[in-house]
């Protein structure tokens, strides 16, 4: 999608390439060009908004990709992960299959701290213990590692010990912390959000760091800006730290889209159908109004901070100015 000066937009789609996802933007922007007989280099050149969204994060973690990743839990606590919320969809199907586990059991390390519910410290950090933790990741060939403590949302310290212990042993390890990305109760919830962010990341991360070299190479002189779960925007940066946050990008953006049309037709209800090749995913305006989920679920997994919508595509948005 293209706006211009005049706030006029055009649009070009052209197909996703999943084995090489830079591919389409550069075929994109190369045919928008000519229609406006420009070079692609004029086009970056004249762009004063570049605002990207990607289903890379989504579509990794449903066909099992990303980086082999470890989690660090306190001690005895481990198998939160595997337990989930020992609910099943239908209470009477004892046969029904669960989602895989993010992380295998031989992975998921217990590290002896504790903290209570008030955030207060029981048992400090084992520096040695996590020195031990930090060879067993080495030897592992590990390339994300996932901290969730017990209240850790009360109290990061724990946490952000252990990032620090961790980094100085192995610096291109990839660290998220749960106190850090979402530090809010409800330790299933916290854990799998954290997992999910650091499997996805180093991939979401190495993908916007490609993209930017080739739009900077060929003239774009902006920010690239990432759509979120939450319908916004974010930066490059914390995009590829935090890549959770664009997991359900896609769905956000086309209620955005529906919110949008509400807004400029006057009608205060209104229903958005939003189809692509693969899903088609219903959201609702009420009263001018889009309603926001703290959880969503994703092949069986729950995580927090995103739209409930799910649809998969790519997409790309120029403004020039």
């Amino acid at each position: 999608m293209f706006r211009d000066p005049a706030g006029a937009m055009s649009t070009l789609k052209v197909p996703s390439n999943s084995q090489h996802p830079l591919q389409p933007i550069q075929q994109g922007l190369t045919e928008f060009a000519e229609g406006q007989q420009m070079t692609i280099q004029e086009l970056l050149k004249k762009t004063g908004k570049f605002l990207h969204g990607t289903t890379l994060g989504i579509n990794a973690l449903l066909q099992g990709q990303g980086a082999k990743t470890a989690l660090l839990t306190t001690a005895g606590f481990r198998d939160a992960l595997e337990i989930r919320r020992s609910q099943l969809k239908n209470q009477w199907d004892f046969t029904a299959a669960l989602p895989p586990v993010l992380v295998p059991r031989y992975l998921r390390l217990g590290v002896h701290e504790r903290l209570d519910y008030q955030g207060v410290t029981l048992t400090p950090v084992d520096e040695a213990q996590v020195q031990e933790i930090a060879h067993f990741l080495a030897q592992e060939k590990i390339e994300a590692v996932a901290v969730c403590f017990l209240f850790s949302c009360q109290n990061p310290e724990h946490e952000r010990e252990v990032k620090a212990l961790l980094q100085a042993l192995l610096p291109e390890l990839f660290i998220t912390l749960s106190s850090e990305l979402s530090p809010q109760l409800g330790e299933y919830e916290r854990t799998v959000t954290t997992v999910l962010n650091a499997r996805i990341s180093p991939l979401v991360n190495a993908y916007l760091d490609s993209l930017q070299g080739l739009l900077q190479e060929q003239g774009l002189g902006v920010p690239i800006l990432v759509a979120q779960n939450k319908g916004g925007l974010t930066d490059r940066l914390r995009a590829g730290r935090e890549a959770v946050l664009t997991l359900f990008s896609g769905p956000a953006g086309g209620a955005k889209g529906g919110w949008a049309l509400a807004q400029n037709t006057g009608l205060a209800n209104l229903v958005i159908a939003d189809m692509g090749g693969t899903s088609l995913d219903i959201s609702l305006v009420r009263e001018g109004r889009l309603e926001m989920t703290q959880n969503a679920e994703i092949a069986g997994w729950f995580k927090f901070k995103c739209w409930i919508f799910i649809r998969w595509e790519l997409a790309a948005e120029v403004s020039l100015g």
